[in-house]
């Protein structure tokens, strides 16, 4: 993700992202609904990058002849 590096430059205004592409974008990620609240995302205090993966999501989404790791 972008936001560890928006947020760890003092003067970064913007970086372009697609996520909205991605229908299920919003679903890969647990917790609060959705990443993005009026073009912005909220930087996170907890460890790492501050998100807890949807591994159901993310397993539903494999590109053909991947694994998930574990």
């Amino acid at each position: 993700p972008a936001c560890p590096r928006l947020g760890s430059v003092r003067n970064a205004l913007i970086i372009e992202f697609h996520s909205q592409d991605v229908e299920w974008w919003d679903a890969l990620v647990t917790g609060e609904e959705g990443l993005i609240h009026n073009g912005y995302i909220q930087l996170s205090d907890r460890p790492g990058h501050g998100l807890e993966l949807n591994e159901d999501v993310a397993r539903a989404h494999l590109q053909e002849g991947s694994t998930f790791f574990e």
